[in-house]
């Protein structure tokens, strides 16, 4: 899936939605960051995926908010 498909499917969802899948992102990269203290972590992109995701949802959150 490619990140302009990504952020088009982010666009369609509702502000509650978006907020949702934030603190399940935020939750996934707290627990990328702890298996990385503990030298778990294999796929170090993993962390800066997710922490680009989150910035798209926030993103499009501020967007969503201005608008209003």
């Amino acid at each position: 899936m490619s990140k302009q498909t990504k952020i088009k499917e982010l666009r369609k969802l509702s502000p509650e939605q978006l907020f949702s899948e934030y603190k399940k992102e935020q939750s996934t990269h707290e627990k990328l960051r702890t298996k990385l203290a503990y030298r778990r972590l294999k796929d170090f992109s993993q962390i800066r995926k997710s922490r680009c995701q989150i910035a798209r949802i926030l993103t499009i959150l501020n967007e969503v908010n201005n608008e209003s």
